[in-house]
């Protein structure tokens, strides 16, 4: 799946996903799992831990 085909599935603009992307915008909390099971990560640890904060961006 490409990116912009996430983006699609998840409703957001090009423009949004770009930011992602490069790290200029934080994937907000509640999206997290919806877009980790876009992606094929169904694994419950898995999409617990990513849910489980605000995806950082930018940081290291």
């Amino acid at each position: 799946m490409t990116t912009a085909e996430a983006g699609r599935l998840m409703g957001w603009t090009d423009s949004k996903m770009s930011r992602i992307e490069t790290a200029n915008m934080r994937i907000p909390q509640q999206d997290v799992a919806p877009l980790l099971k876009h992606y094929g990560m169904t694994e419950p640890d898995v999409v617990a831990q990513g849910s489980d904060g605000e995806a950082d961006a930018g940081r290291a």
